[in-house]
């Protein structure tokens, strides 16, 4: 794995041109038992229990939330996409999905922790709506999808969005973070997703997933490949690509980080820029005792 991250492997899983950083992004999951799902979402899915998450739902959550931040003093002089993104860095659930513009520091997520357990990588191509695959929220006051059954931007509920930003917070910058954000697929009763699988276990094609579970698999509407295909299906959100982190590769591929160029550890990838400002006294008292003395 670590050998097929260095030589770009990653570019080389579709039939078209794919670039980390530009139309593909990645991120690490320490378990692979969980979804590809948003904060926002898993937060609505565990206090709904009669019924699936709908639009409407993360809609009411993330105006709510935006309302009372807005109360609070939090987000002046800011577009609601900006408040957004820095609620979801410190640990608001938001309907974004955090992921890195490299496989390396999206690698780190998926070994750091739970060693006992298998990680996942996954790699995703948004497709936006076809046209446009990012959404520059600095450049609306609200937020594009806010309103209307289906939201401000057209195809909202197939798309799936890059959210560039432009933080100056060194922990984004370290992690060579970015956002994704797009709506909750379209499902329809009796609807059920294929899963690759053993064929002859499942017949063709795999077990399926009823159609209220096909969120937790993805809350974006993402078409998982296992092989390559001429031209991305532009009647998803975007494409995507899982790769299983084995457990007993997690030690090793974090000493890989750890011996990397810039280092990728705990301490790197979470700088502690909020404990430092004594250590920044000590040193300028110093450099002015050292003169005096002199």
């Amino acid at each position: 794995m670590w050998k097929w991250i260095l030589e770009e492997g990653y570019c080389k899983v579709a039939n078209w041109h794919l670039e980390g950083g530009e139309n593909l992004f990645f991120r690490g999951q320490a378990n692979s038992g969980f979804g590809l799902t948003s904060s926002l979402y898993r937060k609505c899915r565990s206090l709904l229990e009669s019924r699936r998450v709908e639009e409407r739902d993360l809609e009411l959550a993330e105006s709510s939330i935006m309302c009372q931040m807005r109360k609070q003093g939090i987000g002046r002089r800011m577009t609601d996409g900006q408040l957004l993104m820095v609620l979801q860095h410190h640990g608001t659930p938001t309907r974004l999905l955090d992921v890195c513009g490299s496989p390396f520091e999206s690698l780190f997520f998926a070994v750091n922790d739970l060693h006992r357990k298998d990680g996942c990588l996954f790699l995703i191509h948004p497709h936006g709506d076809g046209q446009d695959n990012e959404l520059r929220l600095w450049e609306t006051e609200n937020l594009p999808w806010a309103g209307g059954k289906d939201g401000g931007v057209e195809k909202w509920t197939s798309a799936v969005y890059l959210t560039p930003h432009k933080s100056l917070d060194p922990r984004m910058h370290a992690q060579n973070g970015q956002f994704l954000v797009g709506g909750l697929s379209r499902v329809f009763p009796g609807q059920k997703m294929r899963l690759s699988g053993n064929l002859s276990a499942h017949g063709n094609g795999g077990p399926r997933v009823p159609v209220e579970n096909v969120p937790d698999i993805s809350s974006l509407n993402l078409n998982f490949l296992r092989s390559k295909i001429h031209r991305p299906n532009l009647s998803w959100g975007g494409t995507a690509w899982v790769l299983l982190v084995k457990a007993d590769w997690k030690e090793g591929l974090m000493a890989r980080l750890q011996a990397h160029e810039p280092e990728i550890s705990f301490d790197t990838m979470y700088p502690p820029l909020g404990e430092v400002s004594r250590l920044a006294d000590f040193i300028v008292d110093r450099i002015f005792m050292q003169n005096n003395n002199h």
